[in-house]
């Protein structure tokens, strides 16, 4: 399977080209997210990477045009992205997000930290003019919603189907509609938040 997609990726590079040389521009900003998101065993180069990525993780070109801006009009026409999954928010994105099976998934955030990883059927967004503000390391399982002007901590993991509205601590876990505390610092508990 892994020489397929290394053929399927040699024979896009024409179509790839602006793709590089937009990497090549903004190779600082694309590094983290590249690493988190590369397919496992394969050890061909960063550059080479990003190139699979970008033809085999359709949702990775949102992630891609954000990171580039309005660059993104060089070269959008020639791989489509993802148009189930929308970064709705011109707000700083930590770096080494992995944006994971995500059909149908918004991310409106005030900012998101580092290593934040979301799944499909997601909303992260608005409630009262007001977005969350996201920090390092969280992730978001699928069918979740996350809305309002509240703070979700570092170290965080939102159990399937969750619904938060208002802040979380750092190193927790909720889950349920409305959300509970099920874990703090690794240590079971069952909190309102």
């Amino acid at each position: 399977m892994n020489k397929i997609k290394v053929f399927l990726t040699l024979i896009n590079i024409p179509r790839l080209l602006p793709h590089i040389a937009l990497y090549l521009t903004f190779k600082n900003r694309l590094r983290k997210d590249i690493e988190r998101n590369a397919f496992n065993g394969l050890k061909v180069g960063m550059l080479f990477e990003l190139l699979m990525i970008l033809l085999f993780q359709k949702q990775f070109r949102n992630l891609f045009y954000y990171r580039i801006g309005r660059w993104k009009y060089t070269c959008i026409f020639l791989l489509r992205p993802d148009i189930t999954f929308t970064i709705a928010t011109n707000k700083p994105i930590g770096e080494g997000m992995i944006p994971g099976h995500c059909f149908s998934t918004i991310v409106n955030a005030q900012s998101i930290g580092k290593n934040f990883m979301v799944f499909q059927n997601c909303t992260i967004g608005e409630s009262k003019g007001k977005c969350p503000v996201i920090g390092d390391n969280v992730t978001v399982f699928a069918n979740c919603v996350v809305v309002g002007g509240i703070t979700i901590g570092n170290n965080v993991k939102i159990g399937c189907g969750s619904v938060v509205c208002k802040s979380v601590p750092d190193n927790c876990v909720v889950v349920g509609n409305p959300a509970r505390i099920v874990q703090r610092n690794g240590e079971k508990c069952n909190e309102k938040l």
